[in-house]
């Protein structure tokens, strides 16, 4: 069949593409929403097929559209019989597996009457619209509500009235600037939907991602904590969730924590820390899809079709929703909006027309980028400097054109004072070299781009988390090569730079031999060492829309319309990205019921990422959960403890369980548990010795209860002097719950080796003893968090040790008078105490000019609201 007679031979069998359309969508609402399990794509292709063939081969005869849609129903009745048997008996799927059947047939059945609707002249979209809003808000509402939160209800409520009247006001200004509003609604309400179903994953209360998502939750818990108790800005960690006094992202990206903070002011401090998170990403998620069509139908304002196409295949692109599903980059995520308006700049000022507000948007679109996350502002800045340079050589401006590139530099240093600053003090202030937080070279950078190739060319993984899975996808490489051909057919100012930079994109993430590595030398350091190691993290998301506004750019200067044969390969495109995207809603939470648990004090871990940023890792830090009370240390002028509140605690503390572990079998699965379970009880401090009888044997041991749950890697999970086997690590590990009851916790054991293990019920690798002590007889008992306070005992003149990583800023008092502060040789901050009682207080002090700095930008971005609103009622 040659490409002429395709789009004849659907328009012949119309009816029945639409029927498989429906049955493709029923299939992925069914799988999506957990109705029903994940589909094989096989399997899916085979009852597509096969209801292809049970679909009745005549027209339908002539009468009501519903009779002729209820002639057609055995056939469908038949596709599903046969896609029962294939999902059933050749792919072994459960029975809810056919969950997509009675969603096929209400899709079906609500057909006609949509299409009588709308040709009667019935505002279909503003009920579709109107549901979309109250229906799917409504929905989301109820999935991150905290049981009994009435603050919750109110102010969804009152979020989903002012949803309404933004929707009527946007309709309204359609309206008056001559758009074909139900078009332009429909449009609207496609994005939205669509960015829902590919995010419709977060809308949950528990923690849904790797372990990088709970660090983000625990950065916005203590960054929340810290703004409710009156913190503005925020400069450090102090919470329990951050005791360390982490800086990280606190500096680098800014925008997600401030966003949370003031949406936890705005829904009346009710929801849960992963509920605010996931709210945050959703909103940012449709603002980003919002802004992609706002900036490319300025591109193509009579193809808006195509370009809310283009809009949906940016977002839904593995380089950009990957961003919050693989490896959970969160911050990379608040900078989505920007990007759009950042692309459109560069192709706007190389129309005169247009020059002064492209650099003014550009401006307040790059100073966003430095609030979102910093390596992504040194790449789009950069790139934006070279677009800079292109255009002075090319066009020669004069000075009153000159003065419009530099008002939109200006803009962006005001609006990015603060993050520039906040970076720039807390390199100074930590004490880290001119590299700053990180430090790369070419040819890191190289050697993972070849381990990304060719798995960027090829359909992402099956569940979308593998480093080849940040690619640009077929459809975007598609319209890269459009952008790419106009350019050179009919070269323009605007498609030259689009095309320039889309190939150096390119080559940058592609490994041709010597080339990729020249390339990557010649990026400057500062540049290089914000992209770290993973270049694919930050680059696919530009090259994305850029192929993006160069296809529409391509587009809007054909005098004639795509052939037939092009629009099909664009919608089968389509349809492929956004079977692509959908890959990345099969993920699953990695702790489906925990909700609020995953945040209570026993069970909140320190990671990694929050000591990155500091010169070292102190000897006692555990990637597992530590108690921060235990955390506290005595020690003399030389820096090295000679009593900490570990080791009081224990001297001091009662047995009052023992127990072995002891060799138990779960369906075939060998392992280690403790023989009865661990009593804890609400109100009191635990801390539980092992005695090793094999300590040579690797594994994981984990601790479960009703709200406890916990993990750490043996022999070693952290420092030197962290819990662990062997050398120089702690046998103690601090135990408690924070609830108003009694739970019983479980301990297991899991080898890495099971054939090592002895015969069933006989004990082997430790034995344990659950140890209740008075926190009153710590020699370092904390009061406070926000700020540090302690009451110390110590019977001659020492040093505190806490918790705390030392940057200059702190500032200490004892007994109400300033006291001396010191570097441990841990790296920790250390204050000088006298002989006796004392009471020390350790604060974090910001300079002047990062308060000022931080107000100066937000009166900044309340000035550019402004005028961005004076300018809506303007038109």
């Amino acid at each position: 069949m040659s490409p002429r007679e395709f789009i004849p031979f659907l328009q012949r069998h119309r009816e029945d593409c639409i029927d498989l359309a429906l049955l493709w969508l029923a299939l992925q609402l069914a799988a999506g929403t957990g109705a029903g399990p994940e589909l094989p794509m096989l399997s899916q292709l085979i009852v597509l097929l096969a209801a292809g063939f049970c679909l009745p081969r005549k027209p339908a005869r002539e009468g009501p559209a519903w009779r002729q849609a209820l002639g057609r129903l055995p056939g469908k009745l038949v596709a599903i019989a046969a896609a029962a048997a294939i999902f059933l008996f050749w792919s072994n799927l459960p029975a809810r597996s056919l969950a997509f059947g009675p969603i096929w047939l209400g899709l079906v059945l609500a057909r006609p009457p949509l299409e009588a609707a709308v040709r009667r002249g019935y505002r279909v979209d503003l009920a579709a619209g109107i549901a979309l809003i109250l229906g799917g808000g409504g929905w989301i509402a109820c999935r991150l509500a905290t049981p009994g939160a009435t603050a919750w209800a109110i102010s969804a409520g009152a979020g989903l009235a002012v949803l309404l009247a933004l929707y009527a006001f946007a309709l309204r200004r359609a309206a008056r600037r001559g758009l074909d509003v139900p078009q332009e609604n429909l449009r609207w309400i496609a994005l939205a939907a669509g960015a829902a179903w590919l995010l419709h994953r977060f809308v949950t209360r528990a923690q849904y991602g790797t372990d990088d998502a709970r660090w983000y939750a625990t950065m916005l818990a203590d960054f929340r904590a810290q703004v409710r108790a009156g913190i503005l800005p925020v400069s450090v960690g102090q919470t329990p969730w951050q005791f360390n006094g982490a800086v990280f992202s606190f500096r680098l990206a800014p925008a997600y924590h401030y966003l949370g903070a003031l949406l936890d002011q705005l829904t009346w401090r009710s929801l849960e820390v992963y509920a605010l998170q996931h709210l945050l990403l959703l909103g940012l998620g449709l603002g980003a899809a919002f802004s992609a069509y706002a900036a490319l139908a300025s591109i193509l304002p009579r193809r808006r079709w195509t370009a809310a196409a283009l809009a949906w295949l940016w977002l839904a692109c593995p380089g950009v929703a990957g961003l919050a599903f693989n490896t959970d980059l969160y911050m990379t995520w608040t900078t989505l909006p920007a990007i759009p308006w950042i692309v459109l700049g560069w192709r706007r000022v190389w129309d005169p027309a247009a020059e002064r507000p492209a650099w003014l948007s550009l401006g307040i679109a790059l100073g966003w980028t430095w609030w979102g996350h910093t390596p992504m502002a040194v790449w789009m800045s950069f790139v934006t400097a070279g677009v800079g340079v292109a255009w002075v050589i090319a066009r020669r401006p004069g000075l009153g054109r000159l003065a419009a590139a530099a008002l939109g530099a200006a803009i962006c240093l005001g609006l990015a004072a603060f993050p520039l600053l906040s970076y720039l003090e807390a390199i100074r202030r930590i004490g880290l070299g001119p590299q700053g937080f990180s430090s790369t070279d070419a040819g890191t950078i190289s050697l993972f781009v070849r381990r990304a190739f060719p798995g960027v060319l090829l359909p992402i993984s099956i569940h979308g988390r593998q480093l080849a899975d940040f690619q640009l996808g077929w459809a975007l490489w598609a319209a890269l090569a459009l952008a790419l051909a106009q350019a050179w057919r009919a070269p323009r100012a605007e498609r030259t730079v689009l095309a320039a930079v889309g190939i150096v994109l390119v080559l940058l993430l592609t490994p041709v031999p010597w080339l990729n590595h020249a390339l990557w030398t010649a990026v400057p350091a500062a540049v290089r060492n914000a992209t770290t190691n993973w270049a694919m993290n930050r680059l696919y998301l530009i090259l994305a829309m850029v192929a993006a506004a160069g296809a529409a750019g391509a587009l809007a200067g054909r005098s004639t319309p795509l052939p037939r044969w092009g629009m099909g390969a664009g919608v089968c495109l389509l349809l492929w990205s956004t079977w692509e995207a959908g890959r990345f809603s099969t993920l699953a939470p990695l702790h489906a019921g925990s909700d609020a648990a995953q945040m209570l004090p026993e069970n909140i871990a320190v990671t990694r990422n929050a000591y990155v940023v500091f010169p070292r890792f102190p000897a006692y830090y555990s990637e597992g959960v530590v108690d921060p009370a235990l955390e506290n240390r005595l020690a003399g002028n030389d820096g090295r403890p000679f009593l900490t509140n570990v080791s009081a605690a224990a001297a001091a503390a009662q047995v009052v369980q023992t127990g072995q572990f002891r060799v138990v079998d779960d369906q075939g699965s060998r392992f280690l548990e403790l023989e009865a379970p661990l009593e804890l009880k609400p109100g009191r401090r635990y801390l539980l010795e092992f005695d090793y009888v094999n300590p040579d044997w690797p594994g994981v041991l984990l601790f479960s209860g009703p709200t406890l749950f916990r993990q750490y890697g043996l022999p070693e999970y952290g420092e030197a002097e962290s819990f662990g086997i062997g050398g120089q690590h702690s046998h103690l590990l601090p135990l408690s719950v924070s609830g108003s009851a009694s739970e019983s916790i479980r301990a297991r054991f899991i080898p890495n080796d099971a054939g090592r293990l002895p015969g069933l019920g006989l004990p082997a690798w430790a034995t344990v003893r659950l140890l209740d002590y008075d926190p009153a007889v710590l020699p370092v008992r904390v009061s406070s968090w926000i700020p540090y306070r302690a009451e110390v005992r110590s019977e001659h003149a020492a040093w505190v040790e806490t918790p705390r990583m030392f940057q200059q800023g702190y500032e200490a008092r004892v007994n109400g008078a300033p006291a001396e502060i010191r570097r441990s040789p841990q790296s920790l901050a250390m204050v000088a105490i006298p002989a006796g009682d004392s009471k020390v207080e350790l604060r974090y002090r910001p300079s002047a000019l990062f308060v000022a700095a931080f107000w100066f930008s937000v009166a900044g971005w309340c000035m550019a609201a402004a005028a961005g609103v004076r300018r809506l009622a303007r038109r």
